[in-house]
């Protein structure tokens, strides 16, 4: 998937972290599933700006209320 692709998917991602020696960019996005259940979406880009891994998972890094 081309990068200009994502955005147009998921809006803008709040979170970008660098891994310079990986070359890849990680986007991601948290939100909330009904009824209570953090969750979170990241999307890994090369250096030639591809999607080449993502997926969702429930966020463990936060406390369901």
């Amino acid at each position: 998937m081309p990068l200009e692709d994502l955005p147009k998917l998921r809006g803008k991602p709040p979170h970008v972290a660098r891994y310079a020696l990986l070359q890849e960019t990680e986007w991601e996005w948290r939100w909330m599933q009904p009824p209570n259940t953090p969750m979170v979406f990241p999307a890994v880009l090369n250096d030639h700006q591809s999607v080449v891994r993502s997926g969702s998972s429930q966020n463990r890094s936060v406390e369901a209320p």
